[in-house]
């Protein structure tokens, strides 16, 4: 936790002259970003893609149930908590660049501290959900009939990549997306978990969505789902109780 917490030098906020930032002491922790082990609501461009202009821009997810993860990073795969933790400390931090990162008195961290900052994320655990049952389904005591209804829906339309209990399936897909807008093609996205979704927004990877409204109406065209404003409604209401 001390090193999740400890701000060091980066590339943003750093104390060299070309810092980003205005005041050279507001370095950053892991934890400044992934506030209190969930998510500051911030966005940045994704470290490792060059040149400049093919860099994505990136949510800041909520570590909240990390522990269920297969890989990590929305595009990168990498395959253990341990790595993407180095990789965060390497390379987002510094925008990629090693050569900067060592002028700038980049920390490295050493596998023992890499292997313990990845333990006490992989205890946070998601928000508590009472309506759910031990199987990740709603119970029917619990939920108002707009919500079954929004489970139904949901089912029938989102489960192949969202599957109960954890409402991910630990793949990526890509839903190319520049079929609706002229533009380059995303291609690969990793299945986020919508466990404790109500409670980080924006949506999707790059923040494109505002609301989960607005996440249900992007889905409704991607899948042409020709949805009815009722089943819209509820099927929000369903993914607030997750």
């Amino acid at each position: 936790m001390r090193l999740l917490v400890t701000p060091v030098a980066q590339q943003q906020f750093n104390v060299t002259e070309d810092r980003k930032a205005d005041m050279a002491q507001d370095a950053v922790s892991c934890f400044t970003c992934h506030t209190s082990g969930h998510t500051s609501g911030v966005f940045h461009l994704n470290p490792d893609n060059r040149p400049q202009d093919t860099r994505f821009r990136i949510d800041t997810v909520s570590l909240r149930g990390v522990n269920i993860q297969h890989f990590f990073g929305s595009k990168r795969t990498l395959r253990s908590l341990e790595d993407f933790s180095e990789v965060e400390a390497k390379t987002a931090y510094f925008d990629g660049d090693p050569v900067i990162a060592l002028k700038k008195g980049a920390s490295r961290f050493m596998r023992e501290e890499i292997a313990a900052m990845a333990a006490i994320q992989n205890m946070i655990a998601f928000p508590p959900a009472p309506k759910l049952d031990i199987s990740g389904h709603l119970n029917p005591d619990k939920a108002t009939e707009s919500e079954l209804r929004g489970e139904q829906i949901f089912t029938a339309s989102c489960s192949q990549c969202h599957p109960a209990p954890y409402y991910t399936d630990n793949l990526a897909h890509d839903l190319q997306a520049e079929r609706f807008y002229d533009g380059r093609a995303e291609g690969l996205i990793k299945t986020f978990a919508l466990r404790g979704i109500k409670d980080s927004p924006q949506y999707m990877h790059d923040g494109r969505c505002l609301t989960l409204e607005d996440t249900v109406e992007f889905f409704n065209l991607i899948q042409g789902l020709e949805l009815t404003a009722q089943q819209k409604k509820d099927l929000v209401a369903f993914m607030r109780t997750l």
